[in-house]
């Protein structure tokens, strides 16, 4: 990644003042060789070029960095190990580093034969070329002929570089029109919908407008209709309360018909109800007298069936005397009978218990046969089930760790994928990262040269 640009100012300030510093100076000149071997000593020791061994004092070294708008400072060497950036890969960092020093050697080479081109026309002054004193020794001698294939060799050159410096430009300038355009396009579209969405709100108003007009003539419509409502509301009211007041009228003249009717009947029901007291008691004091002569003769009955009810309490009492000594008579009997046959029954009993204890040996050991049989079958079978329940864990387990090491080579897969894919951006993204500096350099480059050549002039 190149190094921050310095501005053209300084740059041609500092290659100005050292072309003036040396101009007269005794010293040997440092050339464009001399600062390119300078810059490669970082090879082996990193540093070892600082700031002033890198900047010329050779006229034509210096006026080689004014055409072609290069700083000698961006020239250093730069271990790949200035390049690296946390949690980049050494691939991406070699990238840069790659692309740097690529752009300094073409850098230094292109100051190398621009120097050699102006050498061509002219002596240098550099500590490691000697001065021709001869009268047409060099290119720069007094011959005419000469120096007017000099300068319209010069002049070519300057319309070449003029020309390329022209076609960069251009290209600059179609880039920046482009994006004006495009800008443009999108301001237009911008207040295109601007201009449609003011032309819908605009609508919308007087949608709304028209709504509202609409809106008023049903409320309008709605007063008088309820208005109409009202009066004939209060007409039917009016009409009603006469019906009503009439209809009060009558029954209360009904009401009062009613009242006096009612009185007549109350006091007719009152004679008949004093009429009717007296009958009652009358009633009662028949059924009086009735209800004394009932209870007499209630009493002569209750004495005599007192009477006839002890009577027959001790002719009772005799009979169940006899009646007792039957049945005791009867139970013994019974219980001497019922002793024999419980008798008859225990032997009996015994017997049977016997002979069901001999068959319930014989059973419980049939049912031990049996049972010993079924616990054989049911171990067996147990084993037979342990032996496939085994076989189904081993082949469960077998599948379990095939299907994890087909995961597993799957994730394996998957990151590799991941990795290719992020390595490929992580390039990608470099190679844009590069591809702006390197177009930032040739901007840079062109105002450092426009800069240069009017330093020329």
């Amino acid at each position: 990644m190149a190094s921050p640009h310095r501005p053209a100012s300084a740059w041609l300030t500092q290659l100005q003042h050292a072309k003036t510093d040396n101009s007269n100076s005794v010293k040997p000149k440092v050339t464009i060789q001399d600062i390119a071997e300078r810059a490669n000593a970082g090879n082996e020791d990193a540093g070892s070029a600082s700031s002033a061994t890198l900047v010329p004092t050779s006229p034509k070294s210096i006026e080689a960095c004014f055409r072609l708008g290069i700083d000698p400072l961006e020239l250093a060497y730069r271990p790949a190990s200035a390049f690296k950036k946390p949690g980049e890969s050494d691939e991406l960092v070699n990238l840069r580093y790659q692309h740097h020093e690529q752009l300094r050697q073409e850098r230094l080479k292109a100051l190398v034969e621009e120097r050699k081109k102006l050498l061509e026309g002219g002596g240098d002054g550099g500590s490691s070329h000697k001065h021709n004193t001869g009268a047409g020794a060099g290119p720069g001698g007094g011959d005419p002929e000469a120096t007017s294939a000099m300068i319209e060799k010069e002049k070519h050159k300057l319309e070449v570089l003029k020309r390329r410096q022209e076609r960069e430009i251009q290209q600059m300038l179609q880039y920046e029109i482009t994006r004006k355009q495009l800008l443009e396009k999108q301001q237009k579209k911008i207040e295109a919908l601007e201009a449609r969405a003011a032309e819908l709100q605009k609508q919308k108003l007087e949608h709304e407008k028209e709504w509202a007009g609409a809106q008023r003539e049903r409320e309008l419509q709605k007063l008088a209709q309820e208005h109409q409502r009202d009066k004939e509301a209060s007409r039917i009211a009016a009409e009603r309360y006469r019906r009503e007041r009439d209809m009060q009228r009558k029954e209360a003249e009904e009401a009062k018909a009613r009242k006096k009717q009612a009185y007549q009947r109350e006091m007719e029901r009152r004679e008949k109800v004093e009429e009717a007291r007296r009958e009652t008691e009358r009633i009662l004091a028949t059924q009086e007298a009735e209800v004394q002569a009932r209870k007499s003769a209630m009493d002569v009955r209750d004495r005599e069936r007192i009477e006839r009810m002890a009577k027959e309490a001790e002719e009772r009492a005799a009979a169940n005397a006899a009646k007792k000594k039957k049945a005791e008579e009867r139970i013994a009997g019974a219980l001497q009978m019922n002793s024999s046959i419980l008798q008859q029954k225990r032997s009996d009993f015994e017997r049977k218990e016997a002979a069901s204890e001999v068959r319930r040996a014989h059973m419980e050991a049939e049912q031990k046969h049996q049972d010993e049989l079924k616990r054989q079958a049911e171990a067996a079978k147990e084993a037979e089930r342990d032996a496939k329940y085994q076989l189904a864990l081993a082949r469960e387990e077998e599948r379990k760790m095939s299907i994890q090491e087909r995961a597993n080579r799957k994730e394996h897969m998957l990151a590799l994928v991941n990795a290719e894919r992020k390595a490929t951006n992580d390039r990608k993204r470099i190679e844009r990262e590069l591809f702006d500096s390197l177009r930032r350099d040739k901007v840079d480059s062109i105002q450092k040269m426009q800069v240069g050549q009017a330093g020329l002039k």
